[in-house]
């Protein structure tokens, strides 16, 4: 009985051996193996959902002002502090104490350069009693700005996410204030992951949603998969790269003989210009769009997307740095009247809160069903990557990386995921995929069958997704 006692006491005061126990600012750091990641936030709902399977003990975890990172509200940094359990990471040799940094401001683009360059400027929220305070269990606030209350690593990122693979990012891909991707950027990332497939579609805002509904003997106002308008590859082209069609009176429908705007019914728009919602050079939305429908960069000679606007001839062009950005220019050209398109990942919209729906590429839905079965042509695979292993005075640190990659895209996550991209056509959103061991007929989530990487394990998004194995055949 006494014994008890003793144990129970313990056990109050968190003093029992191996009870799990967090990690307060304080000391976070202390004794900690600090990981510092940059680049996009749209894995980021992937790397929160995998921390707490790959730790001993409890998560904490650290938002710049406690907003999640990558949201609307403006918050771009977090970090996650606990022990990882060495059996579930291959090839951890012992439990390891872990502070990780993610940084997603800037997007795509600060995670390829700055970490093939070991780009020691890069800055990180600094995690510290005197900058973070409590937000409730095991969460806390921690500031954040570009002057003060930040961090560095001395060899500057250990690893980058990216929508696409490092190699898209030159030509019309080069964001702001970078150089493109140069040979030997891409020889100091030797280590590019596949981390997930992600699924995207071309949108249109409802008046110009409506008219083609229209003009494709559709019933106006039924959303559903089988009263989906839809638009050619070579359509879509057309309307959104320079030297294409500039005005809405060059898209034919009706056999190609009859002017969209002339189609009897249609409102025609109260600007008869093309108008182009779309992201900024550097978006890996755009970049993956470049590839997929432009061939650029994929070969030479590939066309480019407009990207500025010709206020006498049209098109009109507007750039975002982020998908907020193309929701607001979808809402602004419906509420003047104008018909407007543009390119966003599947996990948008799904409640049409705005003034856009998807369309049909070549009479196909952009849903992950189709994009698994290959039935749906439109889908890029989101890559990590870091440095040469031996670049790092700590062999850990790419044996931690690679776990994130390979298992921050899981069934089971991808699932947790989509579970809410439910549009009226199917489900958006991503895949898990077949070159990180899962499998096509995995019942925790969607795998895709095919591959932008079957040669040599590289990835390639200018490729097509081959079927690259019996089992994916299925």
């Amino acid at each position: 009985m006494k014994l008890k006692s003793i144990v129970l006491a313990m056990a109050a005061t968190g003093l029992v051996v191996g009870q799990a126990h967090a990690f307060a600012p304080a000391d976070a750091a202390t004794g900690a193996l600090k990981i510092y990641i940059s680049g996009a936030s749209a894995q980021d709902k992937g790397l929160q959902l995998l921390m707490p399977q790959l730790c001993k003990d409890t998560l904490d975890t650290y938002s710049d002002n406690g907003v999640a990172s990558g949201s609307s509200a403006g918050s771009w940094q977090t970090a996650f502090s606990c022990t990882l359990d060495k059996t579930k990471i291959t090839g951890l040799a012992a439990d390891t104490k872990v502070l990780i940094f993610k940084r997603s401001k800037g997007g795509s683009g600060w995670g390829v350069a700055p970490v093939a360059m070991a780009d020691a400027s890069v800055k990180f929220m600094g995690v510290s009693s005197g900058n973070c305070t409590s937000a409730g269990t095991n969460k806390y606030n921690c500031g954040y700005d570009e002057t003060s209350n930040f961090q560095t690593n001395a060899t500057g990122p250990d690893g980058g996410m990216s929508d696409v693979e490092p190699a898209l990012f030159v030509g019309p891909n080069v964001p702001a204030g970078f150089s493109a991707v140069s040979k030997t950027v891409l020889d100091n990332l030797p280590n590019v992951v596949s981390t997930r497939g992600g699924v995207f579609g071309v949108i249109v805002n409802d008046k110009l949603y409506a008219a083609l509904q229209r003009a494709q003997n559709k019933t106006v106002g039924d959303f559903t998969d089988a009263h989906m308008p839809s638009l050619s590859k070579q359509q879509i082209a057309g309307l959104m790269a320079v030297g294409g069609m500039t005005d809405w009176t060059q898209l034919k429908v009706g056999g190609l003989t009859t002017a969209l705007t002339a189609v009897p019914g249609v409102t025609a728009p109260a600007d008869s210009f093309v108008h182009i919602c779309r992201r900024v050079p550097g978006s890996g939305t755009q970049a993956q769009f470049q590839a997929k429908f432009l061939a650029n960069p994929c070969v030479a000679g590939g066309l480019v997307a407009a990207a500025d606007s010709d206020v006498d001839f049209g098109p009109i062009v507007t750039q975002g740095e982020g998908s907020g950005d193309v929701e607001t220019c979808m809402n602004n050209e419906e509420v003047a009247g104008n018909w407007a398109i543009g390119i966003q990942s599947t996990e948008k919209n799904a409640t049409h809160a705005k003034n856009y729906r998807f369309i049909k590429v070549d009479g196909v839905a952009p849903t992950v069903d189709n994009a698994k079965s290959n039935k749906y042509f439109d889908w890029a695979e989101e890559t990590m990557q870091w440095r040469k292993t031996v670049s790092y005075s700590d062999s850990r640190v790419p044996t931690i990386l690679s776990a994130l990659a390979k298992q921050s895209g899981k069934p089971s996550i991808i699932n947790t995921i989509n579970a809410s991209f439910n549009h009226s056509f199917g489900k958006g959103g991503y895949m898990s995929l077949n070159t990180n061991g899962y499998l096509v007929t995995d019942a925790t989530g969607p795998v895709a069958q095919g591959s932008h990487a079957i040669q040599g394990g590289k990835v390639n998004n200018c490729a097509v997704p081959a079927i690259n194995n019996v089992e994916s055949q299925l």
